[in-house]
């Protein structure tokens, strides 16, 4: 058993840490982001000459935004909650139904992931780039959704252990990190 509770410790431990790290990435393309479409702007407006590239960019951009935070908001608890349910269950039947959404939201995230595995690959062997200005190599901007996606995955099956540490505690809310 104590094995089995430092391997999860470890697990959580990582997918926490990836998590952040991937956070923080969102948080650093946001900069970003604001830069180049303040860059675009004067040159469309100011100078009369767009470029080709900043369309396409900050599409990308934006998509590794929501992608690469998904998992952090779901650590912290961020994310937008419909509670018409489990404000109306007892403490133990609110930790069983979140124990089955993170499941179930697990399983989901492992079909997108395998799907967006099969996408990114076969744009990696087709070395297919997008059509704008940019150019850039699709298989790039495919693996955000496999990286995405699987991080909050993972973070689903934290989830859902917590829950169940918290019922086997007797129903203490579960450790936010």
């Amino acid at each position: 058993m104590i094995v089995i509770r430092q391997g999860y410790g470890l697990f959580r431990a990582a997918v926490t840490g990836l998590s952040r790290v991937a956070g923080a990435i969102s948080a650093a393309l946001i900069f970003i982001l604001m830069f180049v479409v303040v860059y675009e702007v004067m040159l469309r407006y100011v100078l009369r000459q767009p470029t080709r590239w900043s369309f396409e960019l900050s599409g990308f951009m934006l998509t590794a935004i929501v992608l690469l935070s998904l998992s952090y908001v779901l650590e912290k608890d961020r994310h937008i909650r419909v509670v018409i349910l489990s404000s109306r269950l007892s403490p133990q039947a609110s930790h069983w139904l979140y124990v089955f959404t993170s499941f179930f939201s697990f399983v989901l995230c492992v079909l997108v992931t395998k799907a967006a595995w099969d996408f990114t690959w076969l744009a990696y062997q087709n070395c297919e780039t997008s059509i704008g200005g940019l150019e850039a190599p699709m298989f790039l901007v495919k693996g955000l959704v496999l990286l995405g996606v699987g991080l909050l995955g993972l973070r689903f099956v934290v989830d859902a252990c917590e829950h169940i540490r918290a019922l086997r505690r007797k129903y203490p809310e579960p450790q936010q990190h």
